[in-house]
């Protein structure tokens, strides 16, 4: 049962937000929860009249289902004589258009990229769910009060038996209709990526690409995909709008191919154009090679803006970080990056250097540095700056950081050690000069961020993100995309990093670096290979699945596992490594998305 009420008399209605059609929309709270909420109210008679009863359902249908960051919710819906009521989830600043003001003017590249980022994640949900949004506009993109965005009006959307369905009813809004269904011909998935188009050139122009003063000649504009992209932009941005305004819908990017282009991660200078271009004719190639080393990285990107501070803010015991490493590792890990991080810092005049960290699914954890404390909660990041104070020299905490889980939201403040003597623990409510996002960062905090995401990139190193139970083996992908840990049943371990290659632990303790070479060992190296190979491609299946998938446990140690005892090199066992791994019911997930590592456990 819903914990939202069930009649309209369960909620206080406040003022009127607005109306459509045939309906209206309030902002109220809710008399069970003392939640605030927006109530679209639907006249029944008006969409009697109108024909639109099963459009109502349909719209209900679809939009009860979905459960993404990126949309608004619908708690619930229920009805009485003369109305339909949805209970939505409230956007406090309302139309993104209008809080930024476009129209008179577009947004900076990295605004756009960073509001685009959570549609097109958004639009990823629907389609990998066979729904098709069909009125995808700046209208319909809501901000809430921490300014996330979020995609509403599911009247037009309709569910697809596949993905390659068709449909061919003209829908949606004249400046962002696709050729396709301005044509009234046969159109699926696709038309929603040329109204994605049609988004980001308004987001970045401040006026839709084929606004005219009469319905008629826009959709004329339309069909013949008559636009013009101003040379003002960036080469990334105009390649983009490129490839999403293309009227051939079988041409069209896909909306992976979205995710990986460049433009959404602000790689360059944003002030590239196509002069730049003629005088480095390996630009785009260098570009795609740089992003796809930082793409695993990105989530189902939960992130924010340079304009203002859009952000989006599983209990498990105490941790401390215990590797396979010396003890202190960890540290001096951190603290050998310093001088890195300072250069990193000067190079980069108008950047921070790296990516926004990202600590989602990662363990609450609590880590000491000669100089700080360092954390990841529920919270967010949380770096503690400590000094010696006072005659016998006790340590205080000087100075907080704390960043938000996907590394947009920073508050920085120092604490008063004379008046506070507990100095910790307690609650702050920041001033607007100590908050800051992730592009507006002043460079005198940079070092700060920096080591917070060294931290995060640490413990990603040691938390899986998919384990594998092979015939041979526990495998793990970690959370970085790229490490690898292999316990083989037998006794040896297989690791692999970036910085230190692949090397095999094998029974008597001894390191080798190279086991392929080496012909005792190639049966470990082929078989780390198949497993490797394996977790990256049911990574690359589940990405366009929000993150909720991940921790991923497939299959369990065979219950003969003890048996495989000695080297197949030795005679012992047979092992055919090509063996599916993958039954039915083997595929589920883990308990806990916040599930520690055995590595960390004290």
């Amino acid at each position: 049962m819903s914990v939202f009420g069930e009649k309209i008399e369960d909620y206080e209605i406040l003022e009127h937000l607005g109306k459509g059609g045939f309906a209206h929309v309030y902002r109220a709270r809710c008399r069970r929860t003392g939640l605030f909420v927006a109530i679209k109210m639907i006249d029944k008679a008006l969409m009697a009249s109108a024909g639109m009863i099963g459009r109502v359902r349909q719209e209900v249908t679809i939009h009860s289902r979905l459960k993404h960051p990126a949309i608004l919710e619908l708690y619930t819906f229920f009805e009485d004589a003369h109305y339909v009521y949805l209970v939505l989830e409230l956007a406090h600043n309302g139309e993104l258009a209008k809080h930024f003001k476009l129209g008179t003017r577009g947004l900076s590249e990295k605004a756009a990229a960073d509001i685009f980022r959570q549609v097109v994640s958004g639009v990823l949900y629907l389609h990998t769910h066979n729904i098709i949004h069909r009125d995808l506009s700046l209208n319909n993109l809501l901000l809430t009060k921490d300014l996330n965005v979020k995609i509403a009006d599911f009247g037009l959307a309709t569910q697809l038996n596949g993905p390659d369905e068709k449909h061919v009813t003209m829908c949606g809004t004249p400046n962002y209709i696709s050729p396709e269904v301005a044509s009234r011909e046969l159109h699926g998935l696709p038309a929603d990526v040329w109204g994605l188009g049609c988004m980001l050139y308004t987001l970045l122009v401040g006026s839709p690409p084929f606004h005219t003063q009469h319905v008629k000649t826009t959709l004329n504009k339309v069909i013949n995909a008559d636009y013009k992209i101003p040379s003002e932009l960036s080469i990334q941005a105009q390649d983009l709008l490129q490839k999403l305004l293309c009227k051939d819908p079988t041409k069209r990017i896909t909306l992976k191919g979205i995710m990986e282009h460049p433009f959404l991660y602000n790689i360059c200078t944003p002030s590239i154009t196509k002069q730049d271009l003629s005088r480095d004719s390996g630009f785009l190639t260098t570009m795609h090679s740089t992003h796809t080393m930082h793409s695993n990285k990105t989530r189902n990107d939960r992130t924010g803006s340079d304009y203002v501070g859009v952000y989006r803010d599983q209990n498990m015991k105490k941790m401390d970080l215990k590797t396979h490493k010396p003890e202190g590792s960890i540290a001096s890990g951190i603290d050998e990056n310093k001088e890195t991080s300072s250069k990193s810092c000067k190079i980069n005049s108008n950047t921070l250097g790296v990516p926004p960290l990202c600590a989602d699914r990662l363990p609450n954890i609590s880590h000491r540095t000669r100089n700080a404390i360092l954390k990841i909660e529920p919270s967010g990041v949380i770096v503690e700056f400590l000094k010696k104070k006072g005659k016998d020299r006790e340590e205080k905490v000087v100075e907080i950081c704390k960043i938000t889980k996907d590394g947009m939201k920073i508050v920085i403040y120092s604490v008063d050690v004379s008046k506070d003597k507990t100095n910790l623990g307690q609650e702050h409510d920041p001033k607007p000069d100590e908050v800051f996002t992730y592009h507006n960062l002043p460079s005198k905090h940079w070092k700060k961020y920096l080591y917070a995401a060294r931290f995060v990139d640490l413990v990603k190193a040691k938390t899986p993100k998919i384990t594998l139970y092979s015939a041979l083996a526990k495998c793990q992908l970690m959370e970085n995309g790229t490490d690898i840990d292999m316990f083989f049943y037998s006794g040896e371990k297989v690791t692999y990093s970036p910085t230190e290659g692949l090397k095999v632990i094998d029974k008597t303790l001894k390191t080798r670096h190279n086991p392929a070479a080496v012909a005792e060992l190639k049966y470990l190296n082929d078989h780390f290979e198949e497993c490797y190979n394996r977790m990256k491609r049911i990574q690359g299946a589940l990405s366009c699945i929000p993150d909720e998938c991940f921790p991923l446990i497939i299959g369990k140690r065979p219950v003969q596992a003890a048996a495989i005892v000695a080297s197949p090199l030795q005679g012992s066992v047979n092992v055919n490594f090509n063996t599916p791994l993958l039954n039915i019911g083997s595929f589920h997930r883990t308990a806990s998305s916040s599930q520690a590592p055995s590595e960390y456990l004290s």
